[in-house]
């Protein structure tokens, strides 16, 4: 009365390497279970007595994060505008060398990085 499904191979054959275990086995394995999780329970508990950060500190560390941002955010604005107008001087001058574009690409990080060390030095 078995079909063809109760003979069949299975269709995932699981292939175990022996393990080794990173605690050694002893007679009484639950004890060893109990042991770990009271380990577990007083690391917990030492992470619960933690000082808990206050809703300014949280504050400080999104200014500073906002600060450094508005000053690369800057920083990537002159250069962009030094090297567009470069380049579209050149165009207008229709000159065969880059000039304008590589004059105003370097002034443009000088003048960012000119920035960015008042910004920093200021504060």
């Amino acid at each position: 009365m078995c079909t063809s499904f109760c003979h069949s191979k299975p269709l995932v054959i699981l292939k175990v390497k022996s393990a080794r275990i990173n605690f050694t086995l002893s007679r009484v394995p639950a004890l060893q279970g109990t042991v770990k999780w009271e380990v577990l329970l007083k690391a917990s508990k030492k992470m619960s007595e933690l000082p808990k950060k206050s809703p300014k500190d949280y504050l400080r560390n999104t200014q500073g994060f906002i600060k450094y941002s508005n000053i690369a955010f800057r920083m990537i604005v002159i250069i962009l505008v030094g090297v567009f107008s470069g380049v579209k001087l050149d165009e207008y001058f229709e000159l065969e060398t880059a000039i304008f574009t590589l004059v105003l690409s370097l002034v443009s990080v000088a003048a960012s990085m000119y920035v960015i060390i008042r910004e920093i030095s200021s504060k």
